[in-house]
């Protein structure tokens, strides 16, 4: 699965994203979207967090 930006409203699997949000997506589903230009390509991931 990879991490989107909604680009416009979208309700997925019964939940509301807003543009802006992130949503997680399998590359099925992400690539009817990114062609509809209602969510970005992935987003690359956020570094883990060093461990103290």
């Amino acid at each position: 699965m990879s991490k989107h930006t909604v680009l416009s409203p979208l309700k997925h699997d019964g939940e509301d994203y807003a543009e802006g949000d992130q949503v997680e997506l399998k590359a099925k589903e992400a690539q009817a979207l990114v062609e509809a230009q209602v969510v970005s390509k992935a987003t690359k991931a956020e570094p883990a967090e060093a461990k103290k």
